[in-house]
């Protein structure tokens, strides 16, 4: 009787088996891919605690159009300084509030935000410049159908220069301002 060692059948196996090197490799990507997410949930997390005027002002924007959709009637979104928020309210009150996180835009703080009117474009043009327009409004409104006349938003919050940003009858995103 003799001992075989080494048959074919054990030469089977180690060429279906992987090598230490594939299996290190691996575990280095699962490792980069996992520390890839964890650091992107984290800034994730964190954003939710501060949301910029321009966020909040368009959020503020989009629920007055779908409020004045829901409900058939008309929502007017306005700043109100002694809150540091943006309102959307209706015909029966508040609807909602949007507090603004920058403290330039509370009570104390020398932040403004200011509506005006400005003239319809023609088409898919971009609007007029009217950056001096004489046509300052206290509310913007929203009718049933969502729309709004054309309206510039001024963000002054007393540090930075003046941010305009131009909105168009229909959508909560801005339009370029013709220079």
């Amino acid at each position: 009787m003799t001992l075989v060692i080494g048959t074919n059948k054990n030469a089977h196996f180690a060429e279906k088996a992987f090598s230490l090197i594939e299996i290190v490799l691996v575990l280095a990507l699962i490792a980069l891919a996992t520390s890839a997410v964890i650091l992107n949930f984290d800034s994730f997390i964190g954003k939710g605690e501060k949301i910029s005027t321009r966020e909040s002002l368009s959020q503020a924007i989009r629920y007055a159009r779908i409020e004045a959709a829901k409900k058939q009637h008309l929502t007017e979104l306005y700043f109100d300084q002694e809150q540091g928020a943006l309102i959307v309210a209706s015909q029966s009150g508040t609807l909602k509030t949007f507090p603004l996180t920058d403290p330039n835009f509370q009570s104390t703080g020398s932040g403004d935000i200011t509506f005006s009117l400005i003239p319809s474009a023609e088409g898919l043009r971009p609007f007029p410049s009217a950056r001096n327009s004489n046509f300052t409004l206290e509310k913007i409104q929203f009718n049933s159908d969502r729309s709004s006349t054309p309206f510039i938003v001024s963000i002054d919050d007393g540090i930075n220069p003046e941010e305009t940003i131009v909105y168009d009858p229909f959508s909560h995103f801005p339009r370029q301002l013709d220079e």
